[in-house]
């Protein structure tokens, strides 16, 4: 297989998960193929695929509210498939939220195009217990919006207009 193959694979990796600490979605959706599909698993958690504009949407409605995020892959679980053209890792994340410090597990497989250099599909699998019992908590009071104490001081905290 193809060294430069290879290289993009892991340069694309790299960008995919340095993105992540940005919650900007033009950044993190500059890797992705027009075709790209982001599923978060497992499939338990009832979350359906995503396409690149509906990830967009998603990573907009969610930005607001955790800042100071911190995506910290292991490098000891890097893993490629020049062949099949994919990577797997596992990761940490951590953030600041309205209702507290955000923590949360990762493994990711990526599915590249044929150069390499942009995401045909990702696989998000999270620490499904700690999610969901968050974000449940974490829609009831961004619901509440401006009427919650927990909102009004974390945008305080963060100069947050909106």
């Amino acid at each position: 297989m193809s060294s430069t193959l290879l290289e993009n694979i892991k340069k694309t990796t790299e960008a995919f998960f340095a993105s992540y600490d940005t919650l900007n979605a033009d950044e993190i959706l500059e890797h992705w193929a027009d075709n790209c599909v982001h599923k978060i698993r497992p499939d338990s958690l009832g979350r359906q695929k995503r396409n690149k504009e509906e990830y967009r949407a998603y990573v907009n409605s969610m930005a607001w509210a955790m800042k100071e995020f911190k995506y910290t892959p292991d490098r000891d679980t890097l893993t490629y498939d020049v062949e099949n053209r994919r990577s797997a890792f596992y990761a940490t994340g951590a953030g600041e939220t309205p209702i507290g410090h955000f923590t949360n597990e990762y493994s990711f497989f990526l599915s590249f195009d044929e150069s390499g250099k942009k995401l045909t599909r990702i696989d998000e699998f999270v620490d499904s217990g700690h999610t969901s019992k968050f974000f449940d908590e974490f829609r009831r009071v961004a619901a509440e919006g401006d009427k919650s104490e927990q909102v009004r001081e974390f945008k305080k905290k963060y100069n947050i207009t909106s």
